[in-house]
């Protein structure tokens, strides 16, 4: 019964994190066709609708388009950076999920990944908090730091990645230990 239930949530994840990559990844072919007609002054009719929201800030194409192109590219780097950087985090969280054992899962390389997700997620919430002051700065002419609980969640998923990671890297030593000693 237990395995089952297992089998079920796991099958649920990788569901819920495969959409997530390939909504990210669409997300992110968006930007970069927008950024291309926005550069380039050409008027895609599909992209007139495109709404982005950054915090509490909902920005339009036309938005983009009056900002200039040193703004806007100043934004679609950011943007592209925290797209990239979320794509990495989930494809960790995938391929954890394809390598772990659950009968032996306290590997070296499970506790890198879970390690390498806790940087991702570090870099996430440094990059979210920043950007959000910043657009306000370059979309709205104030500087704005929001402390907020949405916007503290990286740092938090940071800080609970370091310590199962922490956690991991002892069960692989505890696991060593017994491997020998049998």
């Amino acid at each position: 019964m237990v395995k089952s239930n297992t089998d079920s949530v796991l099958l649920f994840l990788r569901l819920v994190l495969w959409a997530a990559l390939i909504s990210s990844v669409l997300a992110f072919a968006a930007v970069l066709v927008h950024g291309f007609a926005l550069l380039l002054n050409a008027d895609f009719q599909f992209l007139s609708n495109l709404n982005i929201t950054i915090g509490h800030q909902n920005l339009t194409a036309e938005d983009l388009r009056e900002a200039g192109t040193v703004k806007f590219l100043l934004f679609a780097v950011t943007i592209t950076a925290y797209l990239l950087l979320f794509i990495r985090l989930i494809a960790f969280a995938l391929k954890i999920l394809n390598k772990v054992d659950f009968e032996n899962p306290f590997k070296a390389e499970i506790s890198a990944l879970i390690s390498k997700m806790g940087t991702v997620a570090l870099q996430l919430g440094i990059l979210d908090f920043l950007s959000a002051a910043l657009f306000s700065a370059i979309f709205h002419g104030e500087f704005r730091v929001d402390i907020s609980f949405g916007n503290l969640n990286f740092f938090v998923i940071a800080a609970i990645l370091y310590i199962i990671s922490l956690i991991f890297r002892r069960g692989t030593e505890l696991q060593s230990e017994t491997d020998l000693t049998i």
